[in-house]
């Protein structure tokens, strides 16, 4: 939408006017700015009318490309975008498109997207697969550890070291 405006090359209209009258016309302030008694605003017809955030077009075309990096909550019902302009959005645009085009090397695949979703898959399962093993390799060394039960005294006796417990490993040094 923001990057439509922009190439529609409106001229911009700036004024300055008394605080109070600009902020009752609907002008949006920027959150967290301090503003005289006077204040500059500039309007983009039938888009947008703001105080003065250090914008110096003379129209909308000026500003080139305009690209949003982030986005996030401040508070209850406000938002913050963040966004590079001009040569700043060209040159983030330009190294994210390196950054894909490594990922597509170092996979192996034209499209990268469908790759890394395929291994990821994969991987999830393999997870499922150790977990399940781990389970069953837990269950024979019990079964194991009980065979190697002694009697003392009529009384069955079982005394081994479990290392690396919280791992699920197979019991070691039992005697």
């Amino acid at each position: 939408m923001v990057n439509a405006e922009i190439l529609a090359n409106k001229p911009l209209h700036t004024e300055v006017q008394d605080i109070q009258s600009a902020l009752k016309a609907g002008v949006i302030a920027l959150f967290g700015e301090k503003y005289g008694d006077s204040v500059r605003v500039v309007k983009v017809p039938g888009f947008s009318a703001e105080l003065c955030g250090g914008t110096h077009c003379r129209s909308t075309g000026d500003i080139g490309l305009f690209t949003i990096i982030s986005e996030g909550s401040v508070a209850s019902g406000i938002r913050r975008i963040e966004a590079f302009t001009g040569k700043g959005a060209y040159e983030y645009l330009r190294q994210k498109k390196d950054d894909i085009k490594k990922i597509s090397d170092m996979l192996k695949a034209d499209q990268p997207v469908d790759r890394l979703e395929k291994t990821l898959a994969e991987l999830r399962e393999k997870e499922k697969e150790i977990e399940t093993l781990k389970g069953k390799l837990s269950s024979h060394s019990s079964a194991s550890l009980i065979d190697q039960a002694r009697d003392v005294k009529g009384i069955k006796v079982l005394s081994c070291r479990v290392d690396n417990l919280e791992q699920k490993r197979p019991a070691s040094a039992c005697g």
